[in-house]
């Protein structure tokens, strides 16, 4: 069947002098095999047919990559999960998230407040389309919810004198150069000098190579809280319980398998065989289901073939994705695509060393300036410029300043300040 013009096109052999078919007289010939339906429906069913090929037309442009450049077609739907990177909208594995109008909750599901997110919190994000911003480079989306992921909430125990590494519920933790430390924690090696005991709150990235928790946050947790613990299942002992690194639980054992990602909540005390035991348990895997787009940063657990790896509980397909850097046991990645029945197909995979310092950013107004010590706060963050490049002006036009301020930078020594390495002016 020949396809039907999308507009009228003269008659080849029409004569000069004759009139033009009025316009959508060919769709009127198309639809000629109707029944007498009066001009009014007529008209109508025309409309509507042209309504229909003009959607599908769009449809097919915005798949051949063009528009604002979206993450796939279809329900747009898009989710992250990572720490959090950036702020002024939260930047999530690599993009930044609109989360005005978001709800935030905990791990457990129950609301919490914006302003308790904090960088190095690790998330998961649920949102709308990922397009690229104006800027050619900056993926953006607004999301819809926030939800927080603690790895630990237990007792320090086994700190290491410079604060290096510790223990929580018997899981190691890990402190490096991009570990933000919560209020009252100072330096790492004030770490050591907790009392016997301290609750903590981790933040972080499981490291099954090094059966460890990369912590991205570290933080007081309030007297009294629930003891919980995140991570891959290591063994199952028959119907007993499990192991969790090397650390013995009791619980329930149905469904479980190595390497099985839970959430645990746990009583206060150890059984009689030095198990902690379980209150409640749960799956606890980022994201499933069918979503446009989809992203994770986390580290590889285990390699399963040259296109197929698995990074915080999800296998990833890497066969048709633009790779930097060597995806390895152990190596940080992050990585974008499109999830398809529990399968982040990648499009992006962009690996480094688990401890490679990944920098921070921050978008807004400055508040607080101290030009005395060269630094402001932005977004409840102390940034210290003094060894800032400026890009749209310097550092005494910051006086009095009311516009929006971009800074990119790392973490201090101690942890509680961000050194910016630059500072652009974005009136």
């Amino acid at each position: 069947m020949p396809p039907i013009p999308l507009s009228d096109a003269a008659p080849a052999a029409a004569p000069a002098s004759a009139p033009a078919p009025a316009r959508g007289a060919r769709w009127r010939r198309a639809l000629g095999w109707l029944p007498d339906i009066g001009a009014d429906l007529l008209a109508f069913c025309t409309a509507l047919v042209c309504a229909v090929l003009a959607a599908l037309l769009v449809g097919s442009i915005g798949g051949c990559g063009g528009g604002v450049g979206t993450e796939g077609t279809g329900t747009f739907a898009s989710v992250g999960s990572g720490p959090i990177t950036g702020f002024g909208s939260i930047v999530v594995s690599g993009v930044r998230y609109d989360d005005s109008s978001a709800s935030v909750s905990d791990d457990d599901g129950n609301g919490s407040d914006r302003s308790k997110l904090a960088l190095g919190m690790v998330v998961d994000v649920e949102g709308g389309a990922v397009s690229t911003a104006a800027d050619g480079v900056t993926l953006v989306s607004t999301a819809t919810s926030v939800r927080t992921r603690r790895a630990l909430l237990g007792p320090a125990t086994d700190v290491a004198a410079d604060g290096a590494s510790l223990r929580v519920l018997g899981q190691l933790v890990l402190v490096t150069a991009d570990t933000t430390l919560g209020n009252g924690l100072g330096t790492p090696a004030a770490l050591a000098a907790l009392p016997a005991g301290q609750l903590l709150e981790v933040w972080g990235l499981y490291d099954a190579s090094r059966t460890a928790w990369v912590a991205t946050r570290i933080a007081l947790a309030p007297a009294g809280s629930t003891y919980c613990v995140s991570g891959p299942v290591a063994t199952v002992d028959g119907g007993q319980g499990f192991t969790i690194g090397s650390q013995k639980f009791a619980g329930s054992t149905a469904g479980l398998a190595a390497g099985t990602v839970v959430q645990l909540k746990l009583q206060a005390v150890q059984d009689s065989s030095s198990r902690w035991v379980v209150s409640t348990q749960r799956s606890d895997t980022p994201f499933s289901g069918e979503r446009d787009g989809a992203g994770v940063e986390g580290v590889v657990a285990s390699v399963l073939s040259a296109s197929r790896f698995t990074v915080s509980g999800i296998t990833v397909d890497s066969s048709a994705a633009q790779v930097s850097g060597t995806v390895q046991p152990g190596a940080r990645v992050q990585v974008r695509g499109k999830l398809s029945g529990g399968v982040l197909v990648a499009t992006r995979v962009q690996a480094s060393a688990a401890e490679q310092p990944r920098g921070y950013e921050l978008k807004g107004t400055p508040t607080s300036l101290d030009t005395a010590n060269r630094r402001f706060v932005l977004r409840g963050v102390t940034v210290d410029y003094s060894r800032a490049s400026f890009q749209g002006g310097n550092a005494a036009a910051l006086v009095g300043y009311t516009g929006v301020l971009e800074v990119k930078g790392s973490l201090s020594a101690d942890r509680q300040v961000l050194a910016a390495d630059t500072v652009k002016f974005d009136d």
